[in-house]
């Protein structure tokens, strides 16, 4: 797992794209805002969870990352800029983006 350091407030513009060996990211507390293809083709990025106190989330921050299926929205979250695939589904604890595949009720959304 790599941990992002505490005091970090945001990650710029691709800071971590392409890193194809990045699997899990632990983000700090201190984490505002996540930039445009933040993360992009991070193919191997599985889990991320953001930290309640992300109020911003770019465009792309996440295109190309393959193996992650779905990321936790924090309810501190006010802006998202596009977000070209996935779907956003609201559940019990809270909003979801689902990457892949989405299970409601009885219907499966393949995306």
């Amino acid at each position: 797992m790599h941990q992002l350091p505490q005091g970090l407030e945001r990650i710029e513009w691709k800071a971590l794209s392409e890193c194809k060996a990045l699997k899990t990211v632990a983000l700090p507390k201190s984490l505002t805002w996540i930039g445009e293809e933040a993360f992009a083709r991070c193919s191997a990025l599985e889990q991320i969870t953001l930290p309640e106190g992300v109020t911003r989330l770019d465009s792309r921050a996440f295109a190309g990352c393959k193996k992650l299926e779905q990321l936790r929205l924090p309810q501190s979250l006010t802006a998202v800029q596009s977000v070209t695939i996935g779907v956003f589904v609201m559940g019990k604890s809270g909003l979801v983006l689902f990457f892949k595949e989405v299970v409601h009720s009885n219907v499966v959304i393949a995306l």
